[in-house]
């Protein structure tokens, strides 16, 4: 098992995009968390949004160093479909007849990617939101505890959705097809259905790494309030159980479907 996770490792590590990605996602980390302290600060209280000047702004800047899980389920997506988009899946499952511990490497590869992925956002939005933070004269202080709270989500976050991408890899081994439809899904249909449904949407992935933040950002136009959303550990379990089931369904596709 050992070699088969240095193999997969080595796949991921050779995809050129693999890094590029990586390099993105601390770009949008950081991107997000000043441009969510600079709205704040412009109009958003005409949404109902606090100031950067109270906590629970600070806490909603820092929010962001979260938001970069996409990314994770793009490198899922990645490690499954890149078998199927250069050739070598055929090879792949003739060095390692068993699919099953070809699965069960892929999924660990991905959740371990989708974590580091999210550390290196995490770290990156962390930095640019204080630094924009400590320029403005009124910022308050973020709650007590909350910046390892945003770090347990994230990687979290991370772990799973690199175990959602695999599943959909699997599902649709199309690569371009898998990462355009996910995307679609995830940060149109859930954000909308998340923001104007919460009764909808904290049951969905989006939602269940919304009420794990836990932003207590009091009633606003967009619904984006702890209040709406499940409790934190409710949401981290919801969370696991997408990403046992698409572990399961990347079982079954693997295992049932021909490789060519």
């Amino acid at each position: 098992m050992t070699i088969l996770l240095k193999s997969e490792a080595r796949k991921l590590v050779y995809l050129r995009s693999t890094w590029i990605i990586v390099a993105i996602a601390a770009f949008f980390g950081a991107l997000n968390a000043v441009a969510t302290g600079f709205a704040l600060d412009a109009n958003a209280q005409d949404f109902g949004f606090p100031s950067t000047e109270t906590v629970e702004g600070v806490d909603a800047v820092y929010a962001n160093t979260v938001a970069s899980y996409f990314f994770a389920l793009i490198v899922g997506i990645l490690i499954f479909t890149s078998e199927f988009k250069h050739g070598t899946a055929i090879a792949t499952f003739l060095v390692t007849p068993k699919r099953n511990l070809v699965l069960i490497g892929k999924l660990i590869i991905g959740a371990l990617a989708g974590i580091l992925i999210q550390i290196v956002s995490f770290s990156s939005a962390l930095v640019a939101g204080y630094s924009y933070l400590a320029a403005q004269e009124n910022a308050a202080s973020p709650t007590p505890g909350k910046w390892i709270s945003y770090l347990g989500t994230a990687c979290l976050s991370g772990a799973v959705l690199g175990v959602v991408g695999i599943g959909i890899g699997a599902l649709i081994r199309n690569q371009a097809a898998a990462i355009t439809s996910s995307l679609l899904w995830l940060l149109i249909v859930e954000g909308l259905v998340t923001a104007f449904l919460p009764e909808i949407g904290k049951y969905l992935m989006s939602g269940a790494i919304n009420g794990m933040l836990q932003l207590e950002i009091g009633p606003n136009d967009f619904n984006l309030e702890s209040s709406s959303y499940l409790s934190a550990t409710s949401s981290a379990i919801l969370l696991i159980v997408y990403g046992l089931v698409f572990s399961l369904v990347a079982t079954r596709t693997t295992i049932k479907r021909d490789i060519d």
